[in-house]
Parts: C-alpha cells; sequence; structure tokens
C-alpha cells in the first residue's frame, strides 16, 4: 500500500540522482562512467529496472553518452544502453 509506495519513491531517488549525474556540467568522466554502469547493473538485477531508468529519462542520456569523448564514458554507457534492451537475463546467463 501506501508505505510500500514510500519505500519506492526513496529507492527510486537514488536512481534518479545517478541519472543526473549523467548530463551534470560538473560530472566527471570517472563519476559518469560509474553512473552508467550502476544504472546498467540496476536493470540488470532490478525487475523493473529498465521501466524505472526508461521512465526517469535514462535511456536516452545514456545513449547519447555512447559518442561521449571519455573512452570509458562511452564503453559503460554502451554496455548499460546495451542491459537496457535484454529482457531475458537468465535466458541469456544459460546460454
Amino acid at each position: 500500500g501506501v508505505k510500500m509506495l514510500k519505500v519506492l519513491v526513496q529507492e527510486f531517488s537514488a536512481i534518479r540522482e545517478l541519472i543526473a549525474l549523467l548530463d551534470d556540467p560538473t560530472s566527471d568522466a570517472a563519476t559518469i562512467a560509474v553512473a552508467c554502469y550502476d544504472l546498467g547493473e540496476f536493470a540488470r538485477f532490478y525487475e523493473s529496472g529498465r521501466s524505472v531508468i526508461v521512465h526517469h529519462k535514462g535511456k536516452v542520456k545514456l545513449m547519447q553518452l555512447v559518442e561521449h569523448d571519455d573512452d570509458e564514458v562511452k564503453k559503460e554507457a554502451l554496455q548499460a544502453s546495451a542491459k537496457l534492451l535484454i529482457s531475458n537475463w537468465e535466458y541469456v546467463s544459460a546460454s
């Protein structure tokens, strides 16, 4: 009920903060790369992670970072974007 909704809102505040770091002008490349990685792992391990990230405009920001100047940011953004596209991790792990 209401209590669960409050927990989810608080939980996703961390995700919103990670997404905000992606295009924050004060974020350095290392911060952005780690935020990309964390978002990708959230999408991978949390059942509704993909939709939460998409809802908060994280997918768009991740896709834009694939063309970032920093190679590490590019790599992490690409991997996180790929994780958003995979819907059945059990199938991927089994093959």
